[in-house]
């Protein structure tokens, strides 16, 4: 998993997940923590942050329901067969 930001105003951000996790965050069954930029399980902590600080975690919907950057998602298959979703946001900030 990785962020970067080029600049103060344009944002881009990669995430890379096995295809497996990406479909649970989209059930609910995960959701992605922004200060590890990772996806977690929702267990009874995690549960507990979120009523202390939802800015913190964001559910699939969250995640590309953003009024200034745009989302992507695109799945590959590695040479060995694993299934990957690399996801993330790009735009102007600003």
């Amino acid at each position: 998993f990785g962020v970067f930001e080029t600049n103060s105003s344009s944002t881009h951000s990669l995430t890379m997940c096995p295809s497996e996790d990406y479909d649970r965050w989209k059930k609910g069954e995960l959701i992605f923590d922004r200060e590890c930029d990772e996806l977690v399980p929702i267990t009874d902590e995690v549960k507990k942050q979120m009523e202390e600080d939802d800015w913190g975690f964001e559910t699939y919907k969250q995640f590309f329901n953003d009024e200034y950057l745009e989302g992507y998602s695109n799945t590959y298959t590695t040479k060995s067969g694993d299934k990957i979703v690399a996801f993330g946001k790009f735009g102007y900030n600003g």
